[in-house]
């Protein structure tokens, strides 16, 4: 399979139900992205090494407030979301901005249900390319 150096992560587009009209552009974050989005939302990994009965033990977790998880995941919606062409109920485009992507994600059940299906099969096809490459 060729590599577009300059897109190694390329969006896909979903017509949302069925139309042609209207339409969501979606990607995957690669492992640098979520690690950036973490990064600039102020999770950090900590370690912590405890002593039990005698046993050192190595515990990694996330160091994150409910604020921090609310920066990563508004970040994490803003990079899946990448375009659409969506019509408001009078028929005016909706912007693609992050205000509008977050409105839609949090309060709309049908879209973010859907947003979540497309990117489930985004990884789905990921995971079959992976499993071709490993019997190759």
């Amino acid at each position: 399979m060729p590599f577009d150096l300059d897109n190694l992560n390329p969006s896909a587009k979903f017509f949302w139900q069925d139309g042609e009209e209207e339409w969501v552009e979606l990607r995957l974050a690669a492992e640098a992205d979520n690690e950036a989005m973490r990064k600039q939302s102020g999770i950090k990994q900590k370690v912590e090494y405890r002593n039990e009965k005698g046993q050192m033990h190595r515990i990694e977790f996330v160091d994150a407030d409910e604020h921090k998880v609310d920066r990563f995941t508004e970040l994490a919606n803003d990079f899946a979301i990448v375009n659409w062409c969506l019509n408001s109920k009078q028929g005016d485009p909706i912007p693609c901005t992050l205000e509008n992507k977050l409105k839609m994600i949090r309060n709309s059940p049908q879209f973010a249900s859907w947003v979540i299906a497309c990117l489930d099969k985004m990884r789905d096809d990921v995971s079959v390319l992976e499993d071709k490459e490993t019997k190759n």
